[in-house]
């Protein structure tokens, strides 16, 4: 698979305020996505190249203060002869029906051998 696309791609979605920016890089695509989320921007860069596994994951990051805040979401890669098409998507779900914000925060725990 060839990549061509010599120049920078940027697009952004009405009223999402989602920007994805494209450009070349040797063989690889660098992608730098931003969108904002619950009062935040979050930024997320990584390559896409021939390479790229079908299911992988992605982080996007912000920072709250001092803190940097990750959310992590899945990138799906299929291929067909002359594209790939990339769709991000949330690896679970959380159903809310409490009428409470929350929040999923994950803990870190480690087994001692």
């Amino acid at each position: 698979m060839t990549l061509k696309h010599p120049e920078p791609i940027a697009y952004g979605i009405e009223r999402s305020r989602l920007l994805v920016t494209l450009a070349r890089f040797e063989n690889d695509l660098q992608c730098d996505n931003m969108f904002f989320y619950d009062e935040k921007d979050y930024t997320c860069s990584h390559s896409v190249s021939q390479d790229t596994r079908e299911l992988s994951m992605i982080t996007f990051e912000t920072r709250d203060g001092y803190d940097v805040v990750a959310l992590n979401l899945g990138l799906r890669c299929s291929r067909t002869p002359g594209h790939m098409d990339m769709t991000v998507y949330c690896p679970y779900w959380m159903v809310n029906k409490t009428g409470l914000r929350l929040a999923y925060k994950v803990s870190f725990w480690r087994q001692s051998a």
